[in-house]
């Protein structure tokens, strides 16, 4: 398997030396793949940050003896659309990374172009 960092660095190149095993990469729809599990991974840990806070703002409110009902609640709800987003970050991966498997490696820079 290649590695994915070799997508970010110089997919182009990536590109054209995958091209001279007759592979055609499809940089379009690995970029999509890409920016869709970046912004899920980002939102997963936007949501864990937040949650983090306001269990905080519950540990603050229950030793001042003010209503904690409210905050619990909305944690609740935070730790639903939280598991939402690791659920489909976890398939954003693994689409990901089932693509990837069937990129073959790039040839070394000597080898002539053909399938074999």
């Amino acid at each position: 398997m290649l590695d994915p960092r070799l997508l970010r660095t110089d997919p182009e190149a990536l590109a054209d030396r995958l091209a001279k095993r007759g592979f055609t990469l499809d940089l379009e729809q690995i970029h999509a793949m890409d920016q869709s599990r970046r912004e899920l991974q980002q939102e997963t840990e936007r949501l864990q940050n937040e949650r983090k806070v306001r269990s905080r703002d519950i540990g603050k409110a229950k030793a001042a003896g003010e209503d904690i009902e409210p905050l619990r609640a909305e944690i609740g709800d935070m730790g639903e659309r939280l598991e939402e987003r690791k659920k489909a970050l976890h398939e954003a991966q693994e689409a990901f990374n089932q693509f990837w498997l069937g990129v073959p490696n790039t040839p070394q820079d000597d080898v002539p172009a053909g399938k074999d």
